[in-house]
């Protein structure tokens, strides 16, 4: 009896730490919040900005500026118009201003890098956490018992991922309030290919939801919320059931 339990034991440990390893792809490959939250932000946060970029972005603005100092160039020194002359001041201190402007930008922009970079770990040691909590908390009974919370086990590890499969895209839906990559620079913004504008969510969460649960997570407008109700219910069952301890349940809420 000890070497089947034991036995067991490793089996089931083996396939928990197959969940794990499949829970932490899928966050390395698919749910890097920290990209996400760049990518909504438009933030450069590389060390060196490459002269090429800086006319590929600015071409336009340095064609038009161009043209527009050549015009005045002209007037100025060929046809003698003299009131086209500018003191120094305020270009000092117009200057001055965009300095300070730039400074301030650049501080937000690391305050928001910083910001995604503790989300994203949160996350990351969130997940792991709840796994082998939930792992470690399901009562032992027999080896039929184990057979059940082995399978309790896989379903709410597919269920997490499709969890972060949904905040994945939750966060890379376009919202009204946010600049439009549709604009003048669209061309020049991005050549990445994000799955989230070219795959359905459909497509990538059904994998990991049973039928019942995908039908009803596709009904909802916001389906990371509807996936975490999903993942609370199954939790309180197994607890009124006597699979699943009480404490746990409480300390997860």
């Amino acid at each position: 009896m000890k070497d089947r339990v034991s036995n067991f034991k490793s089996t089931a440990f083996s396939k928990t730490l197959d969940h794990l390893k499949q829970m932490h792809r899928h966050l390395l490959n698919h749910v890097s919040l920290t990209a996400i939250l760049l990518f909504l932000a438009s933030m450069y946060i590389q060390r060196r900005f490459p002269f090429k970029s800086v006319l590929v972005w600015t071409k336009r603005e340095l064609i038009f500026f161009t043209v527009l100092a050549t015009i005045f160039t002209i007037l100025y020194e060929l046809i003698g118009i003299k009131w086209l002359q500018v003191p120094l001041t305020p270009v000092g201190l117009i200057g001055t201003a965009v300095a300070f402007m730039v400074g301030f930008q650049n501080n937000a922009a690391y305050d928001r890098i910083w910001e995604a970079r503790k989300i994203w770990g949160g996350i990351v040691n969130s997940s792991r956490s709840l796994i082998i909590t939930v792992k470690d908390s399901f009562y032992v009974h027999n080896v039929e018992a184990k057979k059940d919370e082995s399978a309790a086990l896989r379903a709410i590890t597919k269920r997490h991922i499709a969890w972060l499969t949904a905040l994945r895209y939750a966060m890379r839906t376009k919202k009204t309030w946010e600049a439009s990559y549709e604009s003048i620079h669209a061309k020049e913004t991005f050549s990445y290919n994000v799955p989230e504008f070219t795959t359905p969510i459909k497509d990538e969460l059904k994998p990991y939801l049973s039928e019942e649960e995908y039908a009803y997570v596709m009904t909802k407008d916001h389906k990371p919320n509807a996936i975490m109700s999903l993942q609370s219910k199954h939790l309180r069952a197994l607890t009124d059931e006597k699979i699943f301890w009480d404490f746990t349940l409480l300390n997860l809420q």
